[in-house]
């Protein structure tokens, strides 16, 4: 949702360099990589009107099958047998890895494809020893892919750099010429202009990160440790256990299988230049793992930047040496239907069930409070979040900017008791808390909501989500109605030193139509006072209600409010006042509740 947020936003604005990704308060804008992949899928949004969801997803999807181009030319101009094509596209199409995030919405596909096309030109540049239109499209293409991902772009270029000097050095038989003959002084632009802009884009990106609160914590500097690792991980079980063994060969390459099958190549006597590349594709399969190991541990899909490749050390090594130097085309194909029959298995059991899940506001709490938030903040306002990381989710699918605040900002403490201080109170539409959290606690937001302001809280899928209240007089009253619905909730709940009132029901104008209350209000009348006291409730999804009337669109037929009982003491006769198209009406359904009697 980060990407997509990103996209979403881009829709809205247009291109910027420093674009907004509105999740991490003001200033909007902490960009990383070059959006180019976000700007396409906006732009062709725009253009066709189509979901922004379904687009990202296409064009994901789009980059990863476009990667066969640049292989099947790479493969052509090795000189290598037409099965290795064939072997390729079999294997990777059926790796649950790229099944799984080669279709959806993010980066890595496109930083993937631009990755291989550079590869495809660098050969290119080895064998043509001038400069022309090959030099050229391999700067854009390497360019590309630093800038759109450099944990991608970053190990390929500095392995393609040093394959370029060693080249250079074998074929003129000296150090010194091979560092500063014309071609290797020429190389310096072409692999310079990637780098130098490359780094260009990070420095720029660092400095506008630097402006906004969280950005700051989110530099290079700061990430330091967070991006490349320690020792300690590199020489964990865990390292080779579950991300090299577990994610890469086991799931993706069948285990014992495709690594004896690199073995028996690499030691077999075939072509220097077969062994050559199947020795490059498989250091450029693994050295990512080795640069940013934390990200390879943490994060399940950055694995798309290297397994293509190991994937192609494979390729050739079946379709090169088991096919033509054992001269057993048989089991060729048996060996490539057993690694395509195992990747569909893994994918079966690791991703499938994932894939075919629905998530909808009536099952996912992120759906839940997304949707709630869209409805009750105004597009001109933004929410503070705590409880979600810095997760762009709750930003994207309300399509409001956020301050989404992570444990590690270092005003955290300041933010969680006082939102007004860092979003304008007159800009800000909702506070939301999704515990477990330490601060703030419930506590906190109602003390908050209540102390020189008017603010509703209520609850949805366990989190307390705190909007501005529309105030409600007795006098404002013009019918009793006979209502849809219930009262269902009146409890008490000690939580540290404070004890909370939680009231929750559901009602609606006319069920079977899908037609709810504008607005929802708790009425509670005092034994022995004439003058109720209105609260004003959060009206929320309630799942069950919409199957009872068979309408899945029936939303915001619930309601919830929680209060400080402190405030409250005594026999309280507890209603419901509805709007209904702007004639307040009052309900039926009551209860009658003691508090701190």
């Amino acid at each position: 949702t980060q990407t997509a947020l990103t996209a979403y936003w881009l829709t809205k604005n247009g291109f910027s360099f420093a674009y907004e990704t509105p999740v991490a308060g003001l200033a909007w804008s902490i960009p990383f990589e070059f959006p180019i992949y976000q700007y396409v899928v906006a732009l062709i949004s725009n253009i066709t009107n189509y979901s922004l969801d379904a687009v990202g997803r296409i064009v994901s999807f789009l980059f990863l099958s476009l990667c066969l181009i640049p292989v099947r030319s790479i493969t052509k101009h090795l000189a290598f047998p037409k099965p290795v094509f064939y072997i390729f596209t079999a294997l990777f199409f059926s790796s649950p890895l790229y099944l799984y995030w080669g279709r959806t919405f993010m980066i890595e596909t496109t930083a993937v494809f631009f990755t291989t096309v550079a590869i495809k030109y660098f050969i290119a540049i080895v064998e043509e020893k001038k400069y022309g239109r090959h030099h050229f499209l391999f700067m854009l293409f390497m360019t590309l892919s630093l800038l759109q991902k450099i944990t991608t772009g970053l190990p390929v270029f500095g392995l393609l750099g040093v394959t370029y000097v060693f080249l250079n050095i074998k074929e003129t038989h000296s150090l010194t010429k091979g560092l500063f003959s014309k071609i290797s002084v020429a190389s310096f632009l072409y692999f310079g202009i990637p780098l130098a802009l490359g780094i260009l884009w990070t420095l720029y990106t660092e400095h506008i990160r630097a402006s906004n609160g969280l950005g700051i914590n989110l530099t290079s500097k700061a990430l330091h440790s967070w991006n490349w690792g320690t020792l300690e991980q590199r020489l964990s079980f865990n390292f080779y256990g579950d991300i090299l063994w577990h994610r890469i060969f086991q799931r993706n390459l069948s285990g014992v299988l495709g690594i004896g099958i690199l073995i028996i190549a690499l030691f077999s006597n075939t072509k220097p230049r077969i062994k050559t590349t199947i020795i490059l594709s498989v250091a450029m399969g693994l050295l990512p793992l080795f640069l940013f190991t934390n990200l390879h541990i943490v994060h399940s899909y950055y694995q798309c930047a290297n397994v293509i490749f190991l994937i192609y050390a494979i390729s050739v090594a079946l379709g090169c040496v088991f096919s033509t130097y054992f001269n057993n085309s048989t089991l060729v194909f048996i060996l490539t239907i057993i690694m395509v029959l195992s990747n569909y298995f893994g994918f079966s059991n690791e991703y499938l069930s994932a894939i075919k899940e629905v998530f909808n506001k009536q099952n996912s709490r992120d759906f839940a409070v997304s949707a709630l938030l869209k409805r009750v903040i105004p597009p001109e306002k933004y929410f503070i979040a705590f409880g979600n990381d810095w997760s762009s989710s709750f930003a994207y699918m309300s399509e409001r900017k956020s301050f989404t605040v992570p444990g590690f900002f270092s005003q955290y403490k300041e933010i969680s008791l006082h939102p007004e201080q860092f979003i304008a109170e007159t800009d800000l539409g909702a506070v939301v808390l999704c515990p477990p959290v330490a601060s703030p606690t419930i506590s906190d937001l109602l003390q908050w909501s209540t102390t020189n302001r008017n603010w509703k809280i209520g609850e949805v899928f366990g989190c307390y989500i705190a909007t501005p209240e529309v105030s409600l007089k007795k006098e404002d009253i013009t019918a009793r109605s006979d209502c849809q619905g219930n009262l269902e909730a009146t409890s008490e709940v000690q939580v540290g030193d404070t004890k909370l009132l939680s009231i929750s029901g559901w009602t609606t104008i006319y069920g079977e139509r899908a037609l709810v209350p504008d607005r929802i209000y708790i009425s509670f009348t005092k034994e022995g006072v004439s003058e109720p006291i209105y609260f004003e409730a959060l009206k929320i999804n309630r799942a069950d209600v919409n199957a009872y009337f068979k309408q899945p669109n029936l939303t915001d037929n619930g309601f919830s409010r929680i209060l400080n009982a402190s405030t409250l003491s005594g026999k309280y006769n507890v209603s419901i006042v509805r709007s209904n198209n702007g004639r307040l009406e009052s309900c039926q359904f009551q209860k009658e509740l003691v508090l701190n009697a």
